[in-house]
């Protein structure tokens, strides 16, 4: 059996080992073939390690499709990973659920520090200018602060609302001027589809 011949049979073991991936959650990612060809020149070099996570480093960028608000529970939870203390700091310091915080994080930003949307939001939270210094924040695009902010935001809302989340949501996309004004979700296509997308990433769900 030849180097090559054997390097092949190596490199699919790898790419669809449910052993090997079940671990990651990565055993129904398919990988690229730019990456099986680069994996497969490491394998035929011997290098087999780097031929591993070269596979694997594909198979994790592949999971996240661009549209974070179709991701399921365990995906918000691998990219919410790097923002997971502090997210559960302030959650307990202000008393907001830590999965509600992140579900808006994932329906405002994809965890994404340096976001900017066409109204001025910044970083993961989305802060406009006007509301991050309301909520004392200096500098939107640190991940500290901006959670920080945006969870005074939502502890804020969630008073004003007696706990509604259904106002609250709305009211942190459209403003809580506007939700007072219709008792509700504003007529507005954006707000509505905004509440619609956050019900979908599951605010309710337990993504720990």
């Amino acid at each position: 059996m030849t180097l090559q011949y054997t390097a092949l049979i190596i490199a699919f073991s790898l790419a669809f080992s449910p052993s090997l991936l079940s671990a990651d959650g990565l055993e129904n990612v398919k990988i690229s073939a730019a990456t099986m060809k680069l994996a497969m020149l490491d394998l035929h070099n011997q290098n087999l390690l780097l031929a591993k996570k070269k596979i694997l480093k594909n198979k994790r960028s592949a999971m996240f499709s661009s549209d974070c608000t179709e991701w399921t529970d365990w995906q918000i939870k691998q990219k919410s990973q790097p923002f997971n203390q502090t997210i559960i700091k302030f959650s307990r310091q202000y008393g907001v659920d830590s999965n509600l915080v992140k579900s808006v994080i994932t329906a405002e930003s994809c965890f994404k520090t340096k976001a900017l949307s066409h109204a001025n939001a910044r970083g993961l939270m989305q802060l406009i200018p006007a509301t991050a210094k309301r909520f004392g924040v200096k500098d939107s695009y640190s991940a500290e602060q901006n959670i920080r902010g945006g969870v005074k935001y939502l502890k804020f809302l969630l008073n004003r609302y007696q706990g509604n989340l259904e106002k609250t949501i709305a009211a942190y996309n459209a403003g809580e001027g506007k939700v007072d004004r219709y008792n509700g979700i504003p007529p507005y296509k954006e707000t509505k589809q905004y509440v619609e997308i956050f019900a979908r990433v599951g605010g309710e769900r337990k993504i720990g």
